[in-house]
């Protein structure tokens, strides 16, 4: 019997679906519920448990359980087949090592190496002292074996040597980054060493990476090195698609219809240890934009509980910001002052539940934060305030509840209601003055543009491309600078031509202090032989400068912000140009182990590695 039917005799498609769809009613022969997959008031979506199929009268979607493991998950066949073999107790047989893909191999080395570091705090000597510690923030051997928190010993090599023993080879390892190669020589030593280990999961379960973090007793001030440590970008990991345990809370949240986002690896395990499972970490970081799209496939409603330190804040307000352009409902946690999640679950959980309870709509936590400590009877604290609140309003897409708060902070402030409305008003209409400069870039890619032959619809490399062409033309001191930091071959062809045109004419202008960018556009146009070169070089010109006067005409840019600007953009276009060459190199990986060309396949594991490590650099 093939594993897949092995699999559907042992799985029934009811019990499957109802883990994602809590709502799946009986109706008649068949099952119903609201489709997962799209918005809809009255359920179109069925199931038939005796022909083990489903489809959505909806959106058209349907088949068997794999497919609808496949779409639920996001997933292909083989993750699918392995997500329910696990679910049927399934043992899927080993491929032959030769047919198996590298990122098999970094999944079973991780997979491996979260065994090892379990083990080692389980049953070493040297380790008591962390159990103790664990025991003590209540995690105790239950919970440790659950979220699988290890330990890395205080050797250099270690991890290396188990996974060696294990036949998986130096290269493999690395690539893994589970280990570090030595400056000189092509010797590799663990990067992990005296920290506790939190496995981070993909939404499938699997192991794709770690956070380390010091023990109680290590001063990692002292010996400058970071309170935890992650594993660096590999073929299976990318920290910016991962939410720390969302493999586990996924159910909860869709069944609660709400995702609560905490910041660290304690705080998500002692909350959902402590009964509030719909939750999931952010590692410390802000929202990204496919974390988002993750728990969107979920729910459209998100509660933030960072801390409220100046980072704690500062994370806050980008998820916020994230969360409100794509559509999500936005509630804030308030914890006492100076506390996480997992502190304030020590100190008492129920307090933990009512903070959850009692989340805020983010204007009411902005309304709490810049209004709380006013002094009513100082104008520059009222005009603050206001200069704070207004933009929030702003971004709020209901009527209903900007004329909310228009009302409450006119009570407040004994300001009469249509100065308020005037003033936000105002806002709304130029919102793009109130932006940061880096965030007017941000909202720039996002636009639409229809003028002359800059394309509807642009992909986000050609709307840098063009960016960074139009600053240039704007901001010509810094051409020098972009020079000597942009390779040629990462512009698009057709915008190279005219950065070339740009810099020979540049070069060669005698007064670069007073330059003239009319004098560049008549050399355009009689400098050169070819009519219809020469109309479709003033025709790309006209629209790069029209492309920066339409957004950034009023800001009042000066040569210090430009720059800024243009580095960042710079750095944009090389994480392109390197991601698409990373794409390459993992295809020619695939071929390469497919026919088991062991001639070609190590360098180009190198070269893979290589890039991995350039792309990290311009992130960092």
């Amino acid at each position: 019997m093939l594993p897949s039917e092995e699999i559907k005799s042992k799985l029934d498609i009811v019990d499957v679906i109802r883990e994602y769809v809590p709502s799946l009613k009986q109706s008649g022969a068949n099952w119903k519920a609201l489709c997962p997959f799209h918005k809809e008031k009255t359920p179109s979506f069925m199931v038939n448990q005796e022909r083990q199929i489903w489809k959505c009268f909806g959106c058209g979607r349907g088949g068997d359980i794999f497919t609808f493991i496949m779409e639920i998950e996001g997933v292909d066949f083989i993750e699918a087949l392995k997500i329910l073999a696990n679910k049927a107790g399934v043992v899927l047989k080993k491929q032959d090592p030769k047919l198996v893909s590298q990122k098999s191999k970094l999944f079973d080395i991780c997979e491996l190496a979260t065994k090892f570091f379990v083990y080692q705090l389980e049953n070493s000597r040297s380790a008591k002292s962390i159990r103790d510690y664990l025991d003590k923030r209540g995690f105790d051997e239950a919970v440790r074996q659950r979220w699988q928190i290890g330990w890395a010993p205080n050797l250099w090599d270690g991890l290396l040597k188990f996974l060696k023993s294990r036949k998986f080879s130096e290269k493999d390892i690395f690539l893994s980054g589970l280990v570090v190669k030595r400056e000189r020589g092509n010797l590799f030593y663990d990067r992990f060493r005296d920290r506790i280990m939190f496995p981070i999961r993909n939404l499938q379960g699997q192991t794709v990476g770690f956070t380390g973090r010091v023990g109680p007793s290590f001063d990692y001030q002292k010996e400058k090195v970071g309170k935890y440590i992650n594993t660096p970008q590999t073929m299976i990991y990318n920290k910016g698609n991962i939410l720390f345990g969302l493999d586990k809370s996924k159910t909860e949240i869709r069944k609660k219809d709400l995702a609560i986002l905490v910041e660290g690896q304690a705080d998500i395990i002692s909350s959902y240890e402590a009964g509030v499972k719909n939750v999931v970490a952010s590692s410390g970081t802000a929202l990204t934009l496919k974390q988002l799209e993750l728990l969107k496939r979920l729910t459209n409603n998100l509660a933030l509980s960072f801390d409220m330190d100046n980072a704690g804040q500062l994370a806050t307000q980008r998820s916020i910001d994230l969360a409100l352009e794509n559509d999500m409902n936005i509630k804030i946690i308030q914890l006492p002052s100076g506390k996480d999640a997992d502190e304030l679950i020590r100190e008492d959980k129920n307090k933990w539940f009512q903070s959850v309870v009692n989340a805020v709509d983010f204007l009411q936590y902005y309304y709490n934060k810049f209004f709380s400590n006013i002094n009513l009877d100082k104008v520059e604290d009222v005009k603050k305030a206001l200069q704070n609140f207004l933009p929030q309003i702003a971004k709020s897409n209901s009527r209903v509840e900007q004329d909310y708060w228009l009302k409450k902070i006119s009570s407040k402030l004994n300001l009469e209601e249509i100065y308020l409305r005037e003033s936000l008003e105002k806002i709304i209409k130029k919102n793009n003055n109130q932006l940061g400069e880096s965030d007017k870039i941000n909202n720039l890619e996002k636009n639409t543009i229809k003028q002359d032959n800059i394309i509807e619809n642009l992909s986000q490399e050609e709307r840098l491309n063009q960016l960074l062409l139009a600053f240039s033309l704007k901001f010509i001191e810094n051409l020098e600078d972009i020079v000597s930091r942009l390779p040629l071959e990462i512009l698009q062809e057709k915008y190279r031509k005219i950065y070339k045109k740009l810099i020979i004419y540049y070069t060669n202008y005698k007064d670069k202090k007073n330059f003239k960018l009319k004098d560049f556009i008549n050399w355009l146009s009689y400098g050169q032989q070819e009519q219809k070169e020469v109309k479709s070089d003033i025709e790309d010109v006209n629209s790069l400068l029209f492309l920066f006067d339409n957004y950034y005409e009023k800001q009042n840019l000066d040569s210090n912000i430009a720059r800024v600007e243009i580095l960042k953009i710079i750095d944009n276009l090389q994480k392109i140009f390197l991601s698409k060459k990373l794409k390459k190199i993992e295809e020619q990986i695939a071929k390469a182990e497919k026919i088991d060309d062991k001639e070609n396949l190590p360098k180009l594991l190198v070269e893979f590695k290589n890039l991995s490590d350039k792309i990290k650099e311009i992130e960092n």
